[in-house]
């Protein structure tokens, strides 16, 4: 009979290969225990609710950039490790992030072969620690890359202030600060999608690219303005999923919550136009609208000079309007929402969002002469509630729970005209992708999770 427990001697030692499709999950619980930071050695990490301000003064261990200078098998010994390793950790600078992926993938393997701690050849010959080390290692890298996130977004903000000291622009920008300043630098925000961090926020403060998390954060502003504006009108603001919903019943006839929820409410008159993002070309923001009324759908895009039409989903979409509307006929219209023409390499998102805020609350049209602060007002949206309760995002330490993902707080509307920045400045941006109308690398797919979350829409 299998046990249903880990015993070591079952699994330690006896030429068992690591695979983790394969292994039970007692054995993986107990690789967990083992790469657990110690309750004495937790406070090295600084704490998710932390504000901003105190966040940036922490003085954080460096990440070297020097590979190990042995193979990765030759990082783990069957030595026990040392015991006092605070100072060690706290004056050491922490691995380089491949490094670090390197003993991620070789750690389970070591530690069937019996292998009791991790060899630091950087030092002292192969210093030994112990095996949460690497899990320390780790979150630790991910802090510094926040950190110095955080510092590019309060650089680009005091740049832009000494530019726009004197404009309304001044005031935008002296309200995000006085935000941003006191909020935790790590705690999760509620929404529809249940998963941002305040930390992701500080993408919009500058140049950074927009990952798949700050197209639903835009999006689901964009939602509750909806929601405030009591319009008679008929419309809904599709989440990031729809797009591949859309590829999912193109190659599997496979009919979603989200879009039968759609699909009944067109049926029912209580759905004219449906406005949705799209992620194209393996690195673009662009979006589109559905005119139900008028049988019609197209995309905008602010590259239009540079990319062609997304025609694989253009194509999908329209097997997705003719099987589930039969007699209707709906026409492909080119490109005609009224949109800016972007500029830059970065703002595809802000771009996409703005068509969709011109469409319907009448925006201005973003225009790259008009400068401006980069998202700051998007920021500012996002991180206030009607109440403007700063003290509520301080304390957002924990996702929501799937009962609590409807009950998101109302944010101010943005005038979105203020997202657009021209101000070019070297920052990494978040690669995180989300839809398959891509043509190059692998994309982030969302679930069908994501849509239940959103059926109250319309």
């Amino acid at each position: 009979m299998q046990s249903t427990r880990f015993i070591e001697s079952e699994w330690i030692g006896q030429g068992k290969l690591y695979n983790v499709a394969e292994i039970p999950e007692y054995v993986s619980d107990e690789k967990a225990k083992l790469l657990s930071i110690p309750a004495a050695f937790e406070a090295l990490i600084p704490p998710d609710n932390l504000p901003v301000t105190q966040f940036l003064t922490l003085k954080l261990p460096a990440q070297s950039s020097k590979f190990i200078p042995v193979k990765v098998k030759d990082c783990f010994s069957k030595q026990l490790p040392r015991i006092n390793v605070r100072d060690t950790l706290t004056s050491r600078p922490i691995p380089s992030q491949k490094t670090l992926r390197q003993l991620e993938d070789a750690v389970g393997q070591a530690w069937f072969d019996g292998a009791k701690s991790i060899m630091d050849w950087r030092f002292d010959d192969g210093d030994k620690l112990g095996f949460w080390v690497l899990r320390y290692w780790c979150q630790m890298a991910d802090v510094i890359k926040k950190q110095e996130q955080w510092r590019r977004s309060f650089r680009y903000l005091d740049i832009q202030k000494t530019k726009s000291h004197k404009s309304v622009m001044a005031d935008i920008l002296a309200d995000v600060e006085n935000i941003v300043y006191n909020m935790a630098w790590n705690s999760w925000v509620s929404g529809l999608r249940g998963n941002a961090c305040t930390s992701q926020l500080s993408s919009f403060i500058g140049n950074a690219w927009m990952s798949s998390d700050h197209i639903d954060m835009m999006i689901e502003t964009l939602y509750l303005c909806l929601v405030n504006a009591n319009t008679t009108e008929m419309i809904v603001i599709a989440p990031l999923v729809f797009s591949t919903n859309i590829w999912q019943f193109a190659r599997y006839a496979d009919r979603t919550k989200l879009l039968q929820h759609y699909e009944s409410a067109v049926r029912s008159g209580r759905l004219e136009k449906l406005y949705f993002p799209l992620h194209v070309h393996d690195s673009h923001w662009i979006c589109g609208v559905i005119n139900f009324h008028e049988r019609t759908f197209t995309c905008c895009d602010s590259l239009s000079l540079v990319y062609s039409p997304p025609t694989n989903f253009l194509k999908d979409l329209k097997t997705w309007l003719r099987t589930s509307f039969p007699g209707q006929v709906f026409k492909g219209l080119n490109d005609t929402l009224e949109h800016g023409i972007q500029q830059d390499t970065y703002n595809c998102g802000i771009y996409a969002m703005n068509a969709i805020s011109h469409a319907i609350f009448g925006d201005q049209i973003l225009v790259t002469e008009r400068g401006g602060n980069a998202a700051s007002s998007m920021s500012t949206a996002l991180t206030s509630s009607e109440s403007n309760d700063v003290e509520d995002m301080k304390n957002l330490s924990a996702p929501p729970s799937e009962t609590d993902v409807d009950n998101t707080a109302v944010f101010t509307c943005p005038d979105l005209v203020n997202l657009l920045n021209p101000f070019d400045m070297d920052e990494g941006s978040d690669n995180r992708l989300s839809g398959p109308y891509t043509e190059l690398g692998t994309n982030e797919y969302l679930s069908d999770n994501d849509s239940e979350c959103i059926t109250s829409l319309v």
